[in-house]
């Protein structure tokens, strides 16, 4: 056995007094003893049963001291003793974003540190699991890349393992300026590092791409690589198998798995499908190095001691080993927002500390901020990036991963969770003074409002309370149009077009599916689940509402395991077979009744399917997905319709409610929920309007095909290293700045 690794010498080391038949060992690094989760009925057709949870795994060493801003490094860290499970750190964030909306476990603040120390993965084994090869589930979260974590109970894998018999593993990776800063001196430093975890796996670097061994930024994408490497040498270990495993995440977490699918650095073979959900490429396009490197510049100025300047190598060295990761996040605080959303609209404070407002160096106009996420650095994210992730999909022979299958999906009312600061006419006409002058009067001609004249109006009662909700929903529709909704959608158009085009029996397209979630939650669901029901309630399908569905997390006592902070509670000794089946104590603020039991059987039919997903074959066949109601799931470009309209893409629909202030019809409390397989546009999600007379073909050309009125940029921009043409839109300058800054890549100067 190896030797006890320094840095994660003290966790949780002492031995049990025998050992068990469900201690695992691990390859190169030591046995581990998990919990037992027992799990009842979640239907009445269904049975209940247990899942073992082996939690804290560390898949790389801590990266903090000389290890920060550094892509993963090996040895595997390894013990002598069988080690507990246990929840480990989340990574360094604010605690009070990171807990967010949804509740939290008992004791939230305390129960789990927020650390730099965070590289773990947790797996969770159906107990019906037997055979030695069973499908993967790999879950990454989201949270903008600014937070996030594993240990949250909406992210919990138990009864996502137990109802699909898979085994399900999340990974952790850093966020903020921890997963995300960048510089010239990181990028000089890092030429020829490689996130190296065993002897046995991967230590080559990856074949093709350019400069593939130089850049600097992406440390949170590189956690998620080195967490995947660690799934491919380990995970048989648990009975897995590492030919067939399923990469899912929402949001930035989905973002971040598009990232991985297209991108030259990623070693091939490290995942088989990937579900996005709410999530792809062009909803958080790259940060130029020179956004990065004025962040860095910025910490500089704030907190290096003078005598350094100009040592750029002895500065990198400085902030990484003598400051505090709380220092360098006070110096990141929100900035002027680069996207319409209102809790990156700056308060008055905020505005008096802007470094010399505006960083407009080789007039690139962007904002220092701490909105982050991946950096189009050269390596990671090559040179045409952002063209290749606007496109289709590259068949089967160029990509080195999600070769048997891709799922994309959304919300229905993706930006009203982001908006809920934006609830009078004057908080819409201030947040709106953020933008370029010319996207605040396409977005007034295109929703049919006047910011400034609404702000002029005076009205009261009934009248005034009218008015604050249409600006509630208008804030909320175009802010869900220009993130998601339409850079999702003319992502399922272009694949539609793209798949209708080539042979059905083509054996190198990469069959990609589509789906939306347009079912409204019970009150019931939102009071378990949510900390603000009143307000969660307006949000109707909000973004990230498909978590608890997908992870089974009704809400009930009977996911009481998931709410606790003492590992005591989290389940039983793995010894217990079910002679006492406690399923963990709930909180004491318990409210809510959960899930109805037609919610209950929409969320056993959305993990049903993504088991199908995971369950394909691997061995590049044409085998498409099987539905829980044994139909075919019928993948983009099967149909006959117009293939270049948004109307015209075939998804797989959870429910039937329009766009939300739209209501839908009224039903009985007891009618199912209605899954069904459509066209867009016989969706009421797409024949209503919810806001304005634009139709959805229209709201989605105008984020994805045309430029800010009055910005003087053509719809095709010539800007990557090759000349190559970007597609110039609103979506993608809106996240610049708002200063019509085309998307491009600028090498590390």
């Amino acid at each position: 056995m190896a030797a006890s690794n320094p840095h994660h010498g003290s966790h949780d080391r002492s031995a049990p007094s025998s050992d068990s038949i469900y201690d695992l060992l691990l390859p190169l690094q030591g046995r581990i003893r998990p919990r037992r989760i027992h799990l009842s009925p979640f239907t009445p057709e269904t049975t209940g049963g247990s899942v073992l949870a082996y939690l804290g795994i560390p898949f790389a060493q801590a990266p903090t001291g000389t290890r920060r801003w550094q892509v993963p490094q090996g040895p595997l860290p390894s013990w002598s003793t069988t080690r507990q499970s246990k929840w480990q750190s989340d990574p360094h964030q604010d605690f009070a974003a990171m807990e967010g909306m949804y509740r939290g476990r008992k004791g939230a603040k305390t129960a789990i540190p927020r650390s730099e120390d965070c590289l773990y993965l947790n797996v969770w084994v159906p107990e019906s699991s037997k055979a030695e090869a069973t499908p993967v589930l790999v879950w990454v979260y989201g949270g903008a890349f600014s937070v996030g974590n594993c240990s949250r109970p909406l992210h919990d894998g138990a009864r996502l393992a137990h109802e699909s018999g898979c085994i399900v593993v999340s990974l952790t990776y850093r966020v903020g300026a921890m997963g995300f800063l960048g510089s010239r001196s990181m990028a000089k430093e890092s030429a020829g590092d490689w996130p190296l975890l065993t002897p046995e796996s991967f230590q080559n670097k990856p074949s093709g791409g350019e400069n593939v061994d130089v850049g600097a930024g992406n440390w949170g994408l590189w956690d998620l690589v080195s967490g995947l490497l660690w799934v491919q040498a380990s995970i048989s270990a648990f009975g897995g198998d590492r030919n067939n495993v399923t990469v899912f995440g929402e949001s930035a977490g989905s973002i971040a798995i598009h990232y991985l699918l297209l991108s030259p650095a990623t070693p091939e073979g490290l995942f088989h499908k990937a579900i996005l959900e709410s999530g792809v490429v062009a909803t958080l396009v790259p940060r130029t190095t020179q956004a990065v490197q004025a962040a860095f510049d910025l910490l500089v100025r704030k907190l290096c001691p003078y005598h350094l300047e100009g040592d750029e190598a002895a500065q990198l060295e400085y902030l990484r080993t003598r400051v505090a990761a709380d220092e360098i996040a006070a110096c990141l605080r929100p900035f002027v927002g680069k996207r319409p959303r209102s809790e990156y609209t700056p308060t008055l404070p905020d505005s008096k500390r802007l470094p010399l407002a505006r960083e407009d160096l080789g007039n690139e106009n962007f904002a220092v901020t701490d909105q982050w996420g991946p950096v189009w650095d050269g390596a990671f994210v090559d040179s045409n990036f952002v063209a290749r992730a606007l496109g289709p999909l590259p068949p089967k022979r160029q990509l080195r991963n999600g070769r048997s299958g891709v799922v994309v999906g959304l919300c229905a009312d993706e930006g009203t969770m982001f908006n809920f600061l934006i609830a009078t006419t004057q908080s819409l006409a201030a947040h709106q003074d953020q933008f370029h002058p010319g996207l605040s009067a396409d977005l007034g001609r295109l929703y049919g409002f006047d910011v400034q004249e609404l702000a002029s109006l005076r009205a009261s009662g009934r009248e005034k309370a009218q008015r604050d909700q249409q600006v509630f929903y208008t804030c909320a529709t175009y802010t869900g149009d220009a993130q998601f909704t339409a850079p999702i959608l003319d992502y399922m158009r272009v694949q539609s077009s793209q798949a209708a085009s080539v042979s059905q029996e083509n054996s190198e397209r990469v069959d990609v599916y589509g789906y939306l979630l347009a079912h409204r939650p019970s009150p019931g669901m939102l009071e378990a689940l949510t900390v603000v029901p009143e307000m969660t309630e307006e949000w109707a399908a909000f973004h990230t509402l498909d978590i608890p569905f997908v992870f089974g997390l009704t809400g009930s006592i009977q996911e009481g395991h998931a709410f606790v902070s003492d590992m005591s509670e989290y389940g039983v000794d793995p010894e217990d077979d079910g002679a006492v089946r406690r399923i963990g104590s709930a909180p004491s603020t318990w409210v809510g009744t959960g899930m109805t039991t037609e919610e209950r059987q929409l969320s056993l039919y959305m993990m049903r399917t993504w088991t199908a997903v995971a369950r394909l074959l691997t061995g590049g066949g044409s085998e498409r997905v099987k539905l829980p109601d044994e139909s075919t799931w019928l993948p983009l470009g099967a149909n006959g319709s117009p293939r270049d309209q948004v109307g015209g893409i075939h998804l797989l629909a959870f429910g039937e409610a329009p766009q939300a202030p739209t209501k839908p019809p009224a039903t009985a409390s007891d009618h199912p929920i209605r899954v069904f397989q459509t066209e867009l546009a016989q969706h009421a999600f797409a024949r209503q309007r919810p806001i304005g007379d634009a139709s959805l073909q229209e709201r989605v050309r105008f984020w994805m095909y045309e430029p800010i009125n009055g910005s003087a940029m053509p719809c095709h921009a010539k800007v990557d290293a090759q000349n190559r043409d970007i597609r110039m839109c609103r979506s993608l300058q809106n996240y610049y700045g708002f200063l019509s800054t085309p998307p491009r890549f600028l090498p590390w100067s």
